[in-house]
Order: structure tokens, then sequence, then C-alpha cells
């Protein structure tokens, strides 16, 4: 871990626009009853008999993902491509779910989004379970448990890395961004973690390199590590999670490229007309706050 070093300035995370909130809630909640509708349920059903052709006897009720709905339909037959499942176990040792067809929102019912229709594998559990902190309801973000048994987390990294050079990424440590103190409570589990799985990732690319599936200049352990030492990946984070970007750039970012200094420092880094260009800026967001709705 880098050593700690004080920000020349202690960022805040953004607040919630609650306006936008309510308005993401309402499309969700239109797009969502558009799709649990018995007619639009039945269409989708349709579909998936077009091609997964057998008899069907059950349309089960929608499962909630990330950024997904699940509509799983059985089959009486219970089998499907059987060819491709047998040459995956004889040769990987991975279950992987045959995909019988996949299309765009023009090609869905009602155009409720793109699509997969893939084969459904029974199991007992998924990689939710096996790092969630127990308890959490399926309904809220899963968080890999802060005490789980490290050879626990060895063997599911293990699963992660078995097929062959999918980029697998760590899942966040689960600690909440709560200013500079939660920050590095985030940064101390995550770096942890991210441990673990390099040498996993590590011992996998010696497995890949001595088959000759891959040569050594395909690793990516060693860019993983370069870009947490290097504060490459603050960068990266920080671009990806515009509401914790103050946070993350005073901390992590700033002095990477500008070294030591003071507020006042950076700001005469600006030309004039950059920071008259700025104070208008900071004076119509403080405006769109008072007055509330969306802004530009």
């Amino acid at each position: 871990m880098n050593p700690k070093i004080s920000p020349i300035m202690k960022g805040k995370l953004m607040y919630f626009d609650e306006v936008a909130w309510d308005k993401s809630d309402d499309e969700l909640s239109t797009w969502e009853t558009s799709l649990l509708t018995s007619g639009s349920r039945r269409r989708i059903a349709t579909l998936i008999k077009t091609h997964r052709q057998s008899v069907a006897d059950k349309l089960f009720p929608p499962q909630k993902g990330s950024f997904n709905m699940i509509i799983r339909l059985h089959f009486i037959d219970g089998a499907s491509a059987i060819s491709v499942m047998r040459f995956l176990q004889r040769n990987t040792g991975i279950r992987i779910p045959h995909i019988f067809h996949h299309g765009s929102s023009a090609e869905s019912p009602l155009g409720l989004g793109p699509f997969i229709i893939m084969e459904y594998i029974n199991h007992n559990a998924d990689l939710v379970d096996a790092l969630n902190i127990p308890g959490i309801p399926d309904e809220e973000r899963p968080v890999i448990d802060p005490y789980i048994d490290e050879d626990r987390l060895r063997s599911v990294y293990t699963l992660l890395m078995r097929p062959r050079w999918s980029l697998c990424i760590v899942r966040r440590a689960g600690c909440c961004l709560n200013g500079q103190n939660g920050l590095d409570d985030w940064e101390q589990v995550y770096e942890n973690r991210l441990e673990v799985f390099l040498q996993e990732l590590r011992m996998r690319e010696d497995v890949d390199i001595w088959r000759g599936f891959i040569g050594e200049e395909n690793r990516l352990s060693g860019h993983m590590r370069e870009s947490w030492d290097n504060g490459g990946f603050w960068v990266s984070y920080a671009a990806r999670r515009s509401w914790a970007f103050d946070v993350i750039y005073w901390a992590k970012v700033d002095r990477r490229f500008f070294g030591e200094g003071s507020l006042g420092d950076r700001i005469g880094l600006l030309t004039v007309e950059e920071r008259d260009r700025m104070e208008g800026f900071v004076q119509r967001k403080l405006a769109e706050k008072e007055e509330g709705g969306l802004g530009s």
C-alpha cells in the first residue's frame, strides 16, 4: 500500500439528485410494468420457444439482475446442446450455458431491450452466495464478506480464472466510501483481496504459459499490480465513479500529476479564461441546486 499523505484538500461525495433519482425510478417502474404483464410474458415465451424448440411446461416469474431481468422457461425434455456441453466438460470442467439466440431491442417483444436466450443450469449456489456477507437480502447489492476465509476466497478466485484468458475483475471489497476515513478502510480491505487474487492469477498464468496457451508477454497480473502501485487504478476508478470523483481525486490522483502544493497553487495552473469559466460554472450549479430540477 502506498504511504498515507494528507491531501491538500478534502473532497466530498456528491449528494444524490433526488429529482433525477425519482425520474429514474419512474422509468424503471414503467419498464417493469410492461415486462410483467401476462401478454408480455406470453410473447417472450413464444420468442424463446422459437429458438429452443420443444414443449415448455412452466414459465417462472421474472428475476431481477444488476442491469437486466431474467425470465426462465422450463422445457420437459430437460436437455439441449448436449454435444457442446460434453465438449466443455471433457476439456474445461466448466459448466457454461448454451446460447440459443440473442438480439437487439428491435427484435424483442415490445422493444423491452437487448436479450439473450440461453440454457439454464441448475445449481445450489452462485458467486454471490460464495462471497456475500451472510444475511444480506437478495434485492440488496452484494458485498464481499470482510471476514471471509482466505481459503474460500482463493477457491472462488481459482474458479473465476478457469475460463482461459477471460479478464476476471476483483469485486469491490464492500466498504462504503464515506469521506477520507471510509476511503482508507476501503483501500485496506481491497488491497488484501487484490493480493490474494493476484497470487492466484499468477499461478494460473504460470500453468497456461507452461502449456503454451499464452506467452510471458500476455500476463495480466503484472499490469494489475503496476496499476495499483503507481496509482493508475485510482484514475480509472474516479473516471468511472462520478459520485466519488472529488474524494478520490484529492486523496489519490492530485499529487501524482501535480506534486506538492496548495489549493492556490492548483488554481494558479489555470489560465485567466479557465478561472473565469470555472466561476461561472460554480454559480450556475449553485443556482440549480437552489431551484431544483434536472440541470444540464
